[in-house]
C-alpha cells in the first residue's frame, strides 16, 4: 500500500470533507492523482465526487452537512449503484459510512462495509485505509462478501433477456414468426438512451418520464407515445430505425423491463446521469451471453425457449474500458503530442473491428480532452458533435454491435436537446477483411453471409484515410476459424493477405496486414493482440508488419485477466510511422495475479512496480524470433551476467521430449486393483514393464515424486509382453485406440529428469531408475534424457540437471518464458524449452551440483516436520547459491532473480 501523507494531514482533510473541495482534498490525501477525480456536482443537498481507477469508477464520495439518517444510506446506495462504483463513501455531519452498492440485506443501504465517527481519528483513519489506490485496486474492502445483487449492466442484460425470451416464447405458442431479435435490441437501446437523456436533461415537450409510465398496469400505449415524442424532438435515425411496436410485445415483460430501468429494487431509484457511458458496450457481451433460442428440451424457465452463450462461437468479447483507455494512451496520445492537430478535421480515428465501440469511446474522450486543453475551455455541444462526426469512424460485421456503438457514442457526446447526428456514415456495416484497398470486393471472409464486403478502396477515395487505427481484432487461429468459415472463404483470406498466410496464423494478424492500407503517411496504430503473435513462426509475418508500421511500445500482459469473461492472454502494441526512435519501449507483467486495474492505470505511482521494462533496438527485434519482453530482456541485457558458456538447449546433445499419448488414457490407466486383475492374464513382472508407473504433472515436486501408484498401459510393444499377450491385455482394456503417439520411449522409459508441464512452480525430479512414465500435454510434462555416457556419470548428470532446473535462476527463467495463466500457472512447451540457455559444464561441475541435490533429498527424509522444512529450504538455498557459483552468475542478476521469482512454499 502506498505511503500516505501524515496522519495530521489526513485528519485535517477528513474534518473539512463537507463540500466538493473537501472531498477533493480527502481523495488526494489518500494518494489519488488529480486525473482520477471527476466532479459530479450535487444531488439534493449532497456534493458528489467520482474517483476513477484506470478510467472506471472506483469510489463515489458524497458529502453533506446534515446528520445521517436511513434515507442518507438509501441515497448513498442508489447513487453508488447508478454510478457503478464498487464503493460509495457518505460523509455526513458526524459520521462516515462506507457501502458496497451491490450489497444489501433487505433494503438498499442496510449493509454498510464500515462506519466511523468523524471525530474518532483512529477509527476514521482505519476506514479510510480501505480507500487508498492500492487497497481499492486489490479489492481489500469488497473481497469475500456475500449476498450480492448483480451489477447494473448484468441486471439490465437479464431484464432484456427475459423480454427476448418471452417474445420468442409467445411466437412459439402462437405458431407465428417472432419479432426481430435485432429489433428488440434496438428498442432496448432507445429506452436506455431515453433514460440517460431524461436524467441528464429535461424531457422533450409532451414526453412523459419512463417512471410515469409505470403508473399504468399496461405501459405499452404510453411507451409508444413517449418514443414518438423523442422521434419528433431528435429527428434521429436512432429512433427511426425499424423496431417492434410496443403494442406488439407482451405487456408483463415490457413493464418489467421499464421497472428495471427505474427502480429495480424497492426504493433503489436509478440515476442514469451518473452511469458510465460504456454501459451500452458492456451490455453487448451480456446480450450474446444470454441469447434465446428454441430449446432442445422443454424443461426450461421459458417452455420451449433456452438461453445460450454465443460469445465463444463469435469470438465477441467486449474490450474492457481500462484496456481500451490504455491502448489509446499508448497510440493516439503520442500521435496527438507529435502532430498537434488544431481542429477535428485534422485527425481521423478508425476501428475496423469496432464491435460495440470501446475504442471509439476511449478515442472520443481522448480527443475531447485534447481539444479542451488546446482551447482552454470545455467544448460546446456543437463542437462535440463535429468531433464525433468528423474524427470517429468504425466498422464491424455485426449489426447489433454497431447499434450499441452508436448509442454508446451518443451518450458520451451528451449533445443535449439538439438533433442527433446520423452515425451510419461513420459506423459501417460489413466485412472489413473481404475487400482490402489493394484488391477488388469479394465474398465475406468471416463466415457471415449477411454482411457484405466493405469497399475500402472507395472509402479511401472519399476520406483519404485515417491517422490512427485502434482495435482489438477478433482472435481465432486457423483451426478454430475453420468452424466459422468454409474452405472457399479461408482460401480467399489466404490470397488477400499473403504476408500472414502461414498455417496457424491467428485471424488477428490479417487485420494487422489491413492497417497499412488504411493509414495516411505518419499514421499510428494501437492493437490488443494475442500473445501467440509475439513468438513462433506463425507470428513472424505479423511481427514484420508491426516493424514496418513503426512499433514504438509493447506491453505484455501475460496472464493478467483483463477480459472478465474470457481467459485470453494478450499484449498491447503501439506503432507510429516516421519516427526515428532507435529503441522500442517494452514492458511485461511480473505477476499475473496482481491488481489488473492498477496495472492498466499509468497515473498511479505504484503501477511501475507491477511490471519490468526493456528497451531493445529495432534491429534486435528484427533478429529475434520472440518479442516477449522477458525473452528480449534476457537476450539483450541479462544473459551476459552468466559468465559460464551457454548455448540454446536445442543446439546441444541433450534430448528433451514430450510425454506419451496412448490415445485413450482413461482406459489404459491402471489402478493397483485393476493391475492385479490383469496380472492374472500374463506374467506380472512383464506386465509392469508394459505398464510403468504414471507420474502426473501435479505429482512432480522439486526433488521428489509424489505418485499415486497408478500405472499406464502402453498399447505399443516395448519388448516386455509378446504381441499375443499385448493384444489380449489391450482387448480387455477396450481395444487399440486410433491415435497412439508413443513418443520417444527410449528416453521416457529410461533414466531421465522429469519437468512438470503446467504448474505454478515448474518443478523437476530426477528418475534415476527409469520407473516413471509421463503423458503428453498440460497434465504431464517433458523429459530430459542424458547424452551418451557411462552409467555413473549419467547418474551424476541427471542429479545435476535436477538441481539446475529447480534452482532459483532456472525457475525464474522457466516462469518468465512459459505461457502464463491468470493464476500464474505456467505452461511449458518443447519449443520454448529448446531456447533454454544450457550451460556447457565439465563432469566435475555436474558432480558438484549432484551433491547439492543429494543434500536436498536427504533433508526430505527427516522425521520432524519442522526440522524437515527448515533443512529442506536451507539445502535449496545452498543449491541456489552453488548454481550461481558454478555458472558464475553476477550479483546484479542474482538480486533481480530474488526480487522477481515466485516460488511455492
Amino acid at each position: 500500500m502506498p505511503t500516505m501523507t501524515s496522519q495530521q494531514a489526513l485528519d485535517h482533510a477528513l474534518l473539512s470533507a463537507d463540500s466538493f473541495e473537501g472531498l477533493f482534498t480527502l481523495a488526494t490525501t489518500l494518494g489519488w492523482p488529480d486525473s482520477a477525480l471527476q466532479p459530479v456536482g450535487r444531488r439534493t443537498d449532497r456534493s458528489l465526487l467520482l474517483v476513477h481507477l484506470a478510467g472506471t469508477p472506483a469510489i463515489l464520495l458524497t458529502a453533506t452537512e446534515a446528520e445521517e439518517s436511513p434515507e442518507d444510506q438509501l441515497q448513498t446506495a442508489s447513487l453508488g449503484y447508478s454510478s457503478e462504483a464498487p464503493l460509495a463513501l457518505a460523509v455526513t455531519l458526524s459520521t462516515m459510512t462506507l457501502h458496497r452498492p451491490v450489497q444489501w440485506a433487505e433494503t438498499p443501504g442496510d449493509s454498510p462495509v464500515a462506519t466511523a465517527k468523524r471525530v474518532a481519528a483512529a477509527s476514521a483513519r482505519s476506514l479510510l485505509t480501505l480507500l487508498s489506490p492500492a487497497a481499492v485496486s486489490t479489492g481489500t474492502a469488497v473481497s469475500g462478501r456475500k449476498g450480492l445483487h448483480p451489477p447494473l449492466h448484468t441486471h439490465l442484460a437479464r431484464a432484456l433477456a427475459s423480454l427476448r425470451a418471452a417474445v420468442l416464447q409467445e411466437a412459439l405458442l402462437a405458431g407465428g414468426d417472432p419479432v426481430s431479435d435485432l429489433g428488440l435490441l434496438g428498442l432496448f437501446h432507445k429506452l436506455l438512451f431515453v433514460r440517460v437523456s431524461e436524467d441528464r436533461h429535461d424531457a422533450p415537450d409532451n414526453a412523459a418520464r419512463v417512471s410515469e409510465l409505470l403508473a399504468d398496469r399496461d405501459p405499452r400505449a404510453g411507451l409508444t407515445l413517449l418514443l414518438q415524442a423523442y422521434e419528433r424532438h431528435y429527428d434521429s435515425e436512432l429512433f427511426e430505425s425499424p423496431s417492434p411496436r410496443p403494442q406488439d410485445l407482451p405487456a408483463t415483460p415490457v413493464r418489467e423491463l421499464l421497472t428495471s430501468m427505474v427502480e429495480p429494487w424497492e426504493r433503489l431509484r436509478l440515476d442514469f446521469s451518473l452511469t458510465r457511458s460504456d454501459l451500452s458496450g458492456r451490455l453487448y457481451e451480456s446480450y450474446l451471453g444470454l441469447r434465446p433460442g428454441k430449446a432442445a428440451q422443454t424443461e426450461t424457465l421459458f417452455d420451449g425457449v433456452d438461453l445460450s452463450d454465443q460469445r465463444a462461437r463469435t469470438s465477441a468479447y467486449y474490450t474492457p474500458a481500462p484496456l481500451a483507455r490504455r491502448v489509446v494512451e499508448e497510440a493516439l496520445r503520442p500521435w496527438l503530442e507529435q502532430r498537434r492537430p488544431q481542429q477535428p478535421q485534422d485527425v481521423g480515428v478508425l476501428d475496423p473491428a469496432c464491435g460495440s465501440g470501446a475504442f471509439l469511446l476511449a478515442a472520443f474522450r481522448e480527443l475531447r480532452d485534447y481539444f479542451e486543453r488546446l482551447h482552454g475551455r470545455s467544448l460546446s455541444a456543437d463542437e462535440r458533435r463535429q468531433l464525433l462526426t468528423t474524427s470517429i469512424h468504425g466498422a464491424d460485421i455485426d449489426m447489433a454491435a454497431l447499434m450499441l456503438a452508436r448509442v454508446h457514442l451518443l451518450e458520451e457526446a451528451d449533445l443535449g436537446s439538439v438533433r442527433l447526428p446520423d452515425l451510419s456514415v461513420n459506423l459501417l456495416w460489413g466485412d472489413s477483411l473481404a475487400s482490402p484497398p489493394w484488391a477488388p470486393a469479394t465474398v465475406s471472409t468471416q463466415g457471415d453471409a449477411s454482411a457484405l464486403p466493405l469497399d475500402w478502396r472507395s472509402w479511401l477515395a472519399a476520406s483519404g484515410g485515417v491517422d490512427v487505427v485502434l482495435m482489438n481484432p477478433p482472435f481465432g487461429a486457423q483451426r478454430g476459424y475453420g468452424q466459422r468459415a468454409d474452405a472457399a472463404q479461408r482460401a480467399t483470406l489466404r490470397e488477400l493477405y499473403p504476408r500472414t498466410r502461414q498455417w496457424g496464423t491467428d485471424l488477428a494478424a490479417r487485420f494487422i496486414e489491413l492497417v497499412p492500407g488504411l493509414l495516411r503517411p505518419g499514421g499510428a496504430a494501437g492493437f490488443v493482440l494475442p500473445r501467440t503473435l509475439l513468438h513462433g513462426p506463425s507470428g513472424s509475418g505479423a511481427r514484420e508488419l508491426l516493424l514496418e508500421l513503426g512499433v514504438q511500445r509493447l506491453l505484455d500482459l501475460r496472464g493478467a485477466p483483463v477480459f472478465p469473461s474470457a481467459a485470453a492472454q494478450v499484449c498491447v502494441v503501439a506503432t507510429m510511422q516516421g519516427l526515428d526512435s532507435p529503441e522500442v519501449q517494452c514492458e511485461f507483467v511480473l505477476d499475473s495475479r496482481g491488481p489488473t486495474l492498477q496495472l492498466l492505470d499509468q497515473s498511479l505511482p505504484d503501477t511501475r512496480q507491477l511490471t519490468a521494462a526493456v528497451t531493445p533496438s529495432r534491429a534486435e527485434l528484427r533478429s529475434n524470433d520472440s518479442w516477449a519482453p522477458f525473452a528480449l530482456r534476457w537476450r539483450t541485457e541479462l544473459s551476459q551476467d552468466v559468465r559460464a558458456a551457454l548455448a540454446p538447449l536445442g543446439d546441444t546433445d541433450v534430448r528433451v521430449v514430450q510425454g506419451t499419448q496412448t490415445g485413450a488414457n482413461d482406459r489404459f490407466l491402471l489402478s493397483p486393483d485393476r493391475l492385479a486383475e490383469l496380472a492374472e492374464l500374463t506374467d506380472p513382472e512383464r506386465l509392469h514393464a508394459q505398464a510403468p508407473l504414471l507420474l502426473r504433472g501435479r505429482e512432480i515436486r522439486p526433488y521428489r515424486a509424489v505418485a499415486s501408484g497408478d500405472r499406464l498401459l502402453l498399447p505399443t510393444p516395448v519388448r516386455s509382453l509378446d504381441r499375443a499377450e499385448l493384444d489380449l491385455v489391450v482387448e480387455v482394456c477396450g481395444g487399440y485406440p486410433k491415435n497412439v503417439q508413443p513418443g520417444a520411449l527410449d528416453v521416457l522409459l529410461g533414466p531421465k529428469v522429469l519437468l512438470a508441464g503446467f504448474r505454478r512452480e515448474p518443478a523437476a525430479v530426477a528418475d534415476l531408475a527409469g520407473d516413471y512414465i509421463i503423458v503428453k500435454g498440460a497434465g504431464g510434462g517433458v523429459a530430459f534424457g542424458a547424452p551418451s555416457m557411462p552409467a555413473r556419470a549419467r547418474a551424476q548428470w541427471l542429479l545435476g540437471v535436477e538441481v539446475l532446473l529447480n534452482s532459483a535462476l532456472y525457475q525464474w527463467w522457466l516462469r518468465g518464458t512459459g505461457a502464463p495463466r491468470h493464476d500464474e500457472t505456467i505452461e511449458l512447451s518443447i519449443e520454448q524449452l529448446r531456447t533454454m540457455p544450457w550451460p556447457q559444464l565439465a563432469p566435475t561441475d555436474w558432480s558438484t551440483l549432484a551433491r547439492a541435490g543429494t543434500a536436498v533429498r536427504r533433508a526430505l527424509t527427516l522425521e520432524s516436520p519442522r526440522g524437515r522444512t527448515e533443512a529442506y529450504w536451507a539445502a535449496r538455498a545452498e543449491a541456489d547459491a552453488l548454481v550461481d557459483a558454478v555458472l558464475d552468475v553476477q550479483p546484479r542478476l542474482s538480486e533481480l532473480v530474488r526480487d522477481e521469482l515466485l516460488r511455492e512454499g
